[in-house]
């Protein structure tokens, strides 16, 4: 539910309604918008699971051993993934596979060399990532959640060829239009990247940097963009948390 309101909030900055909406299928045009609130809401999901890598500093993650003893949670493992416990070299390598991918979320979601065929190549691992959770782990609408968040990702020419757009002229004639009868005013941008340097701090705060001065924390707070990526992080847990009473019956 972090994600959600995180993703809701920034998408006051976005033309959800031009863009996304039903409705706006029936223009067949793909609009390219450039603002601080979409670069926010792009930095965002990338930070999510960049600063989920750098928390996972416990023994665990380095030995390949994380994903054993997640699985070995018991209120957490779905029936799969408890199957998957009899298979130790498999989870090793999810372990070191989830780290990696996890690490290099930069690389995939912003490379400037190749950009959207890495990018691509970035959305399918996070998408496969995310439905590797949900197989294995009860952890509510986090993973769909997550998918769906991707969407913002997808390529330029992959909208182009769903939306059939093929003048290029055309295209770039819109989208020069189009940003200068929606551009954003000096306040919403300076509000939306006061809130990614607050989204910034607050996720480097959480490697232990003292980075939200006190001031700031109650602005945080009020616009919900307190945040901290650390489940199963710095270490799995090493017990479930489930009491076993023996009993013997009459």
């Amino acid at each position: 539910d972090v994600l959600l309101r995180l993703l809701l909030f920034w998408s006051m900055f976005l033309t959800l309604g031009e863009s996304y909406s039903l409705d706006s299928n029936w223009n067949k045009k793909t609009r390219i918008v450039t603002s601080i609130g979409t670069a926010g809401v792009l930095i965002q999901v990338m930070m999510m699971y960049f600063f989920s890598a750098a928390i996972k500093s416990g023994p665990e993650w380095i030995d390949g051993s994380a994903a054993y003893f997640v699985l070995s949670i018991d209120q957490y493992s779905r029936p799969f993934g408890k199957w998957l416990l009899s298979l130790p070299k498999l989870l090793g390598l999810l372990t070191r596979s989830v780290h990696f991918i996890e690490w290099a979320s930069p690389v995939l979601l912003f490379s400037p060399l190749y950009s959207e065929t890495i990018r691509f190549i970035g959305i399918i691992l996070l998408a496969l990532m995310q439905l590797g959770f949900a197989l294995t782990l009860s952890i509510d609408k986090f993973p769909w959640i997550s998918i769906t968040a991707l969407a913002i990702f997808i390529p330029t020419k992959m909208w182009d060829y769903i939306s059939g757009s093929k003048d290029r002229r055309a295209y770039k004639e819109e989208r020069i239009q189009h940003e200068k009868r929606k551009m954003r005013t000096t306040i919403v941008n300076g509000f939306a990247a006061s809130a990614l340097l607050i989204v910034l701090a607050w996720n480097v705060q959480s490697l232990g940097i003292n980075a939200v001065p006190n001031s700031i924390e109650p602005i945080a707070f009020a616009l919900r963009l307190d945040q901290e990526w650390t489940m199963f992080a710095p270490e799995p847990l090493r017990d479930d948390g489930w009491y076993v009473m023996p009993g013997l019956l009459t």
